[in-house]
């Protein structure tokens, strides 16, 4: 998650999930694509009757990855409109939320889950926003965003908030 603007009275946050794109274009792309020259450079594989059906099953793999898990994310607070938009865009529509400020009860680093191996311990985090009514907002930081990360959104979002650290 990237700060996009950030200002006295507005604060935007945005997810782009670059990675989920780069894995969808490649078996959408690539995979077909590679499948085809093998075709080209050896003949026979013409004739199975299958082969044509590989590449179109790998092309819509790569396509319904994008769409299911490839949306992107944009937090926008405004002190000015008192509120919290967010808007999930994803093809072929995008879904707005809002929230009032004044309904964000507090900004935390939550433990979402812990895996003990026998040889180390992993424990991954997600930043949530606590809503007034025991409501909870899980802001999407990406797959690989580090905990150094997501504390560092949540210290930006608490600060604008004027919250104490």
């Amino acid at each position: 998650m990237k700060t996009v603007e950030q200002t006295a009275t507005k604060l935007v946050l945005r997810h782009r999930p670059t990675q989920v794109w780069r894995l969808a274009a490649g078996i959408a792309i690539v995979w077909p694509v590679l499948l085809l020259w093998l075709s080209a450079s050896n003949s026979w594989l013409n004739y199975l009757w299958w082969f044509p059906l590989f590449v179109v099953f790998w092309f819509g793999c790569g396509v319904l990855l994008f769409l299911i898990a490839g949306q992107a994310v944009t937090y926008q607070f405004d002190k000015t409109l008192n509120s919290l938009t967010v808007r999930h865009h994803r093809l072929p529509k995008t879904k707005t939320t809002e929230f009032a400020l004044k309904d964000i009860v507090d900004v935390q680093l939550q433990l979402a889950s812990w895996h003990h191996d026998s040889d180390e311990s992993k424990a991954t985090y997600q930043g949530v926003l606590l809503l007034r009514g025991d409501r909870v907002l899980t802001l999407h930081c990406g797959f690989n965003a580090s905990r150094q990360d997501k504390e560092a959104i949540v210290t930006v979002i608490r600060q604008f908030l004027g919250m104490q650290p």
